[in-house]
């Protein structure tokens, strides 16, 4: 599928767009922005996609990391905070704050010591 049909197909919820749009996350011929679009339009409750964001989570440019919040907001709470954890200490301060936000309704009973007071560090710098 094109990159423009992709992203059409994922903004409005076709069938199959999250696999093509994770083609497109992986390919890193094409350009950060367009990766990134492809991320935040991915639905991460399916395998290729959600491993797609994962990866997202740790790529060097923070549009892809951004991206993976974005994305990662559609994830049940304990799966996003499995996913986003790592952003909470993000060397970008917009990144930061962007994972405290999506993750400041996951239960406390998910969290543990240390990641909670990077939660509350992060939150602060909001």
């Amino acid at each position: 599928m094109p990159t423009g049909a992709a992203l059409h197909a994922g903004r409005n919820g076709s069938p199959g767009a999250s696999e093509a749009l994770a083609a497109i996350a992986r390919d890193e011929k094409q350009p950060a922005i367009v990766r990134a679009s492809a991320i935040a339009a991915i639905d991460p409750n399916e395998p290729a996609p959600r491993d797609a964001v994962r990866r997202a989570v740790s790529d060097p440019d923070p549009l892809l990391r951004l991206a993976a919040v974005t994305a990662a907001e559609r994830l049940e709470p304990a799966l996003r905070l499995g996913t986003l954890l790592p952003l909470l200490r993000d060397p970008r301060l917009a990144v930061r704050i962007d994972a405290a936000q999506t993750l400041a309704d996951v239960p406390s009973g998910a969290w543990r010591g240390a990641d909670r007071n990077s939660l509350a560090d992060a939150l602060g710098e909001y």
